[in-house]
């Protein structure tokens, strides 16, 4: 019942959104911007229809945060922030264009872009001509090789979580024979290969092609490949499910179909999003590893856990306190970008010049909410550092470490912590390259991975 209410809640605000994105519905005039204005609009493409819009609203809800938040503190350089939200649909590359065409004639300076690796690819050579800053929030390498100057990607990209996930199925599993879904888009594939080939670079580890799937980002049907992965002996699965429209039927079918019970379980970062862990069964949301961006869930363990931001904490706090509900990674994103805009303005003296405000962006170096952000580094206009490695248990996802990658490398590094018990249900023992997890009082239904 509460992901449908959600997604009715989601459905309105778009509407509103939609309405409210235009300052005049008689003769559709932008908000103002420019010399002179006492206001400085921030574009952002996000997802108000389509199969991804409950993300858009968690997307949405961050950058109000932020813009309050930043409002109530002088606004930027002494003007007011406003949004002006612009539908890029789920993945639709001519819509994410004209959207994006749209916030160029407006005259704004910043857009914070999709989520969707292929809609930033649409819209760059577009915002690169018109020397426009664009935060791209996929994380697909195709986005930094192009080496356009004015578009950034705030989030580690998957070739460097990939060698986490390789990580997790060793110094968590010692997976010893591993079967792989994945969705067919070019982030989620690129990912895919590089954790393929780490696993047999480093560990040895050799998967046949036989345990390789590849499936459509809008499948839903998964019988055929669910009897594909349990009858191939595999001990551990890793999932790149892409987006939460093919993790959650994926993940409650293999669930059903019994594959919980006799597998470990690896996950792309979309099995930490709000949008799954809040769609599916809470025995079908527990067991999963995954190396995310974000989890809400940290504020209930701040005292437990070490190396927690504290502005992380602030956030997740005044989140629920605005919004009546947990954060999602979604809003962590938007959040940040936002507060690195304020960033560069400053830096730059300036909210009315893209190649200024974009020569502010090279000066980043700082802890934000969702990673350490740091420019400069060999990966082009990359600019996230740390991933999240945690575990779904019950609809949330506890956080296990945060991860420090240096954008100039991908991970090489086993997960070691110092051990620290957690009072709740779980305790987490991170040492000598091994997680130890003790589920107390019951505990995850789909039982402990040292049980399986």
């Amino acid at each position: 019942m509460k992901k449908y209410l959600a997604l009715i809640l989601a459905m309105i605000m778009a509407l509103s959104l939609i309405a409210c994105s235009k300052e005049n519905p008689e003769n559709n005039d932008p908000p103002e911007n420019g010399t002179g204005s006492e206001t400085f609009v921030v574009g952002c493409l996000l997802p108000l229809s389509g199969t991804n819009q409950l993300d858009g609203q968690y997307y949405q809800n961050g950058l109000e945060l932020a813009k309050t938040e930043i409002n109530a503190a002088g606004g930027i350089l002494g003007k007011e922030v406003v949004i002006q939200y612009e539908d890029c649909g789920t993945n639709d590359q001519e819509m994410a264009r004209n959207a994006a065409l749209k916030l160029v004639d407006d005259g704004v300076q910043v857009i914070i872009g999709s989520y969707m690796s292929n809609n930033s690819l649409a819209v760059m050579d577009d915002i690169e001509e018109a020397e426009v800053v664009l935060f791209a929030l996929g994380t697909s390498p195709d986005i930094s090789a192009k080496g356009y100057e004015y578009t950034w990607q705030p989030r580690i990209l998957e070739t460097q979580r990939a060698g986490v996930y390789a990580d997790i199925a060793m110094d968590i599993f010692d997976a010893k024979n591993i079967a792989v879904i994945s969705v067919t888009n070019s982030s989620s594939m690129v990912s895919t290969k590089r954790m393929i080939e780490k696993l047999k670079d480093t560990y040895g580890i050799e998967i046949p092609e036989s345990q390789i799937i590849y499936a459509a980002e809008d499948e839903t049907n998964f019988t055929s490949a669910i009897a594909t992965i349990l009858g191939s002996g595999a001990d551990t699965l890793f999932c790149n499910g892409g987006t939460a429209p093919f993790a959650i039927p994926f993940a409650q079918q293999f669930y059903d179909a019994g594959g919980y019970s006799k597998m470990n379980l690896v996950g792309a970062n979309v099995f930490a999003a709000t949008a799954f862990l809040e769609s599916v069964s809470a025995e079908a949301s527990s067991g999963w590893y995954n190396a995310s961006d974000w989890s809400p869930d940290l504020l209930d363990y701040a005292d437990q856990l070490e190396g927690i931001p504290e502005e992380a904490i602030k956030f997740e706090a005044a989140y629920r306190e605005m919004f009546k509900d947990r954060s999602a990674d979604k809003s962590v994103w938007s959040y940040d970008c936002l507060y690195m805009t304020k960033f560069a303005c400053e830096q730059a003296g300036t909210t009315e010049s893209g190649a200024a405000i974009n020569d502010g962006l090279k000066k980043v170096d700082y802890q934000g909410v969702g990673s350490y952000y740091r420019a400069g580094d060999d990966l082009h206009n990359v600019l996230g550092c740390d991933v999240l490695v945690g575990v779904t248990e019950n609809g949330k996802n506890i956080p296990v470490k945060f991860l420090a990658l240096k954008p100039t490398r991908e991970s090489e590094s086993s997960l070691l912590s110092h051990p620290k018990q957690n009072s709740g249900r779980i305790l987490f023992l991170l040492l000598a390259n091994t997680i130890l997890m003790q589920c107390v009082n019951g505990g995850s239904k789909s039982g402990s991975p040292l049980t399986r």
